[in-house]
């Protein structure tokens, strides 16, 4: 089972080695803390932070509401021990929860790699413009009251 902890600067303070590590195998990756720590709107109540068991930080979703009805993704990593496992698409429910709690329609986010496009395809994104390497998706996401999840 998956334990999903609301981000705070506390919890990235204490795990910051460990958030910076769960992408440290993806070329290219440029997160360091100031991308953790910045504010944005509605942030740390609708980031998280994925663990399995005791402490084993293995992934995480950072999000803002961009607009009245849209919150956009800006990072969503899972641990190269953890991809291909299911925790992905758990991480993205656990997301699309919080999106709709909070009153938002819709979830946008900017993607590169094919692989990463197939996998937010997969769970219900539309690609909607190209912006140089990245693929804009977004998603519309159900009111709480009307999702089964």
């Amino acid at each position: 089972m998956i334990n999903f902890t609301t981000l705070s600067k506390g919890l990235i303070e204490a795990h910051l080695p460990a958030l910076i590590a769960v992408a440290a195998d993806v070329p290219g990756e440029y997160w360091d803390a100031e991308h953790f720590l910045v504010d944005l709107p509605e942030k740390w109540a609708l980031s998280f932070v994925a663990f399995k068991g005791q402490g084993n930080l293995i992934g995480y979703a950072i999000a803002s509401r961009k607009d009245p009805q849209t919150i956009h993704l800006h990072h969503f990593m899972v641990t190269r021990d953890w991809r291909s496992r299911g925790v992905g698409e758990e991480m993205m429910g656990e997301l699309l929860n919080r999106v709709a709690d909070y009153g938002a329609s819709r979830l946008s986010l900017k993607a590169a790699t094919p692989r990463s496009v197939a996998f937010y395809r997969r769970n219900g994104f539309a690609e909607i413009e190209r912006q140089g390497r990245y693929r804009l998706l977004r998603r519309e996401v159900k009111a709480t009251a009307d999702r089964r999840c």
